[in-house]
């Protein structure tokens, strides 16, 4: 099995997130809101990656001394395997 990589978020996994999004919730984020979210300054996603892959993400906003998670979802093939 190859390594999870968990790294700080850029624009070129957008899709990815938004894909995670639309497979993980009701109400999904699209490539837009994660994008503008991502633009702000508060505002820090990170991704879990495999073989290059994003597999899942996480968002929050870090305000002061607190943080305030927006979002965390895993791929479905890649649940209940700790990621999140």
């Amino acid at each position: 099995m190859t390594e999870i990589l968990f790294r700080d978020a850029n624009e070129g996994d957008v899709e990815a997130i938004a894909l995670i999004e639309a497979l993980s919730f009701k109400t999904p984020w699209t490539q837009e809101m994660v994008l503008s979210e991502m633009k702000e300054p508060i505002s820090h996603f990170t991704v879990a990656e495999q073989g290059g892959v994003v597999i899942g993400y996480f968002g929050y906003l870090h305000i002061l001394d607190e943080l305030h998670i927006l979002n965390v979802a895993v791929a479905p093939d890649f649940r209940g395997r700790g990621i999140g």
